[in-house]
């Protein structure tokens, strides 16, 4: 599986000529407080989706802000995942 995640770090690399490391986490990696100083702030207006096996581009206005709880439930899911 490719991570979108990986390719735009590369981009961000190649255009702001600074380096970046990329690193494979594994479960010993993720600690309680991991994203506490993490700001995951994103104002979105168009959203892709799949709808009846095509991919769409839709109107879709919402603030992605996380808090403590949505910081913690990801911590939790970066566990399950890399168990």
């Amino acid at each position: 599986m490719k991570y979108p995640a990986v390719k735009l770090a590369a981009k961000i690399q190649d255009r702001r000529n600074q380096q970046l490391q990329v690193k494979k986490l594994g479960v010993a990696d993720i600690h309680e407080n991991m994203l506490d100083y993490f700001n995951r702030y994103q104002e979105v207006t168009r959203v892709g989706r799949v709808e009846k096996n095509e991919k769409v581009i839709k109107d879709n206005h919402f603030v992605e802000n996380w808090g403590k709880l949505e910081k913690q439930e990801n911590i939790k899911t970066f566990r399950k995942l890399l168990k």
